[in-house]
């Protein structure tokens, strides 16, 4: 079976990576350990909501998680720093985040749209093929053939996937929640695969990863490429082209509203998101606060709806990343990866944001959108 169910080897890596947490002096390590530690944990309840870990003992001690606090709050610090530096970006970019509004150009209905369920051997043909496609194989027998992909029950992670990495012993683990053997979840797993490919190319130190987990909008640029590269696939070899526009979709609308509340976070007083929790508002509040930016309370409802509360983390991470994936997306169309664009990207992710790498390559939304229009065409033939 694709998806494992049972707990006993990620037990063992709890209780391996429990003993490091106790052996480890160097205060980034401990940090990558305690949250390695707790999402294995985390992952294991959402397999088994009754697993019992009474045999590992304790994960960490209480010094351990005030290390881990400590190191939270500093990487908070500068995720709102480098958002205030950000703020101007956003506002620019106002015109083209509308003109993407437009270039949704259909009403899809989900309801009434029911994936293909293929067998698992054409499942994963399909998989492998498109990971070949892109020379990256490799991830197919890493993480596939490896068992190292896991079924979720739970939605434990507020998401439909995972991956596990640990910058000490650079091992990844992948979570899908609920998965089938539709090419809705092939586009979960892709994007999780991404995130593997990024972690095995990375050559940096544990300091810079921890922070790289948990403020830069780099962290998801990968994993949205892998997301992007499967549509074009199913779409090139003319797979299942029903899907293929409800994914393109799905993408499309996702993008459009990360950007859209990237530049609303911008116009918002620093004191509004200077804080761990997202922004809760209703929706007359919510409507009161941006409503020159929607045509009606209504509009503004469903807008709120689909988007959930603000989140600076996530805002952040996957605003950016979408454009500098279309980007690269673009790139790899003609070039394949490790192109120059690709290897400036690698070598500038872990710099502080540089507004000029967008204005010199033209990361917009508007060509996203035109980009996703002529790929709406290819569908529609």
């Amino acid at each position: 079976m694709i998806w494992r169910k049972d707990i006993p080897d990620l037990k063992r890596e709890l209780k391996e990576t429990s003993k490091l947490i106790k052996t480890t002096t160097d205060r980034e390590k401990k940090f990558a350990l305690v949250n390695y530690a707790n999402c294995i944990e985390n992952a294991i309840y959402s397999i088994d909501e009754d697993a019992d870990l009474k045999d590992i003992g304790e994960t960490c001690t209480e010094r351990d998680l005030s290390i881990y606090d400590s190191i939270c709050e500093e990487n908070d610090e500068k995720l709102c720093k480098n958002y205030i530096e950000t703020k101007s970006f956003h506002n620019r970019f106002l015109e083209d985040i509308l003109y993407q509004k437009e270039s949704l150009g259909f009403e899809w209905d989900e309801n009434n749209f029911q994936m293909t369920e293929y067998s698992e051997s054409d499942f994963l043909e399909i998989l492998y093929n498109f990971l070949k496609s892109i020379g990256q194989e490799n991830l197919f027998y890493q993480i596939i053939q490896n068992g190292q992909i896991y079924s979720q029950k739970t939605d434990s992670y507020g998401n439909v996937g995972s991956t596990l990495f640990n910058p000490v012993t650079r091992k990844s683990i992948v979570f899908i929640r609920k998965p089938n053997l539709t090419l809705k979840t092939m586009g979960f797993v892709s994007h999780e695969l991404g995130h593997v490919f990024d972690h095995n190319n990375m050559d940096i130190n544990v300091k810079s990863y921890n922070e790289y987990l948990n403020n830069s909008f780099y962290a998801e640029v990968i994993s949205r490429l892998f997301e992007k590269l499967l549509i074009d696939y199913i779409i090139t070899n003319n797979i299942d082209l029903k899907a293929a526009k409800y994914m393109l979709q799905s993408y499309d609308e996702e993008y459009y509203y990360n950007q859209f509340n990237a530049f609303l976070l911008s116009t918002l007083n620093n004191n509004f998101y200077i804080k761990k929790e997202p922004i809760e508002m209703d929706t007359e509040t919510f409507y009161n606060q941006f409503n020159e930016y929607f045509d009606s309370i209504e509009e503004a409802k469903v807008h709120q709806e689909i988007s959930g509360n603000f989140s600076l983390n996530e805002v952040y991470a996957y605003s950016y990343a979408d454009i500098i994936a279309t980007f690269l997306f673009d790139e790899f169309k003609k070039n394949g990866f490790y192109n120059k664009a690709f290897k400036d990207f690698m070598k500038r992710r872990f710099t502080p944001f540089d507004r000029r790498i967008f204005d010199d390559n033209d990361w917009s939304p508007k060509k996203f959108g035109k980009l996703y229009q002529k790929e709406m065409q290819l569908l529609t033939k």
